[in-house]
């Protein structure tokens, strides 16, 4: 074990915000832009294909959490895994953003195989689960409060801080 210290990051709305890339998506799909919990409620097609085309044609458009990119310029001496729930064909577009922001990473983390089936919330537990066997301190972000209190109520330890990020603030629960 290279350190016994790692952050888990949630990408879309905690480390970038994505919301301009979905509105353009939306737009160019059904013809106005949406906003993300809006085009999370719509049909499973075309949710996927709004998302897939925000997280590649427009993936520049998402804005840098600078609070984050703070908050990991502090953390030198973690591993630093970023998870996302995005389907693999557009990773290299995530990559892309990580490194055009210079965003210190050590390994990005996407459901793939069974866990694609899986709910984000409970895929990101599992995640949690597995590193905090193997690691001292954990320190776990994400925007959605959901995924923030499933993490936090699974009694993983002390070792687990929960931390949940909306916008620019962040909060440890």
């Amino acid at each position: 074990m290279a350190s016994s210290k790692v952050v888990l990051i949630d990408f879309d709305n905690t480390l970038f915000f994505t919301e301009k890339s979905i509105r353009l998506a939306a737009k160019e799909v059904l013809g106005k832009g949406l906003s993300g919990p809006t085009v999370r409620k719509l049909d499973k097609n075309i949710k996927h294909r709004i998302y897939e085309l925000a997280h590649s044609k427009y993936y520049d458009s998402a804005e840098i959490n600078d609070a984050m990119v703070f908050r990991l310029s502090k953390r030198q001496d973690y591993r630093v895994v970023v998870l996302t729930a995005r389907h693999s064909t557009v990773q290299s577009y995530t990559i892309r953003s990580l490194k055009n922001s210079n965003i210190r990473y050590d390994r990005l983390l996407s459901r793939n195989g069974k866990a694609k089936e899986m709910q984000d919330e409970d895929w990101k537990l599992e995640v949690v689960k597995r590193y905090a066997k193997r690691y001292d301190i954990i320190e776990f972000y994400d925007d959605k409060p959901e995924n923030a209190a499933i993490v936090k109520n699974a009694g993983l330890g002390a070792h687990v801080s929960v931390f949940r990020v909306a916008r620019n603030k962040i909060s440890r629960l």
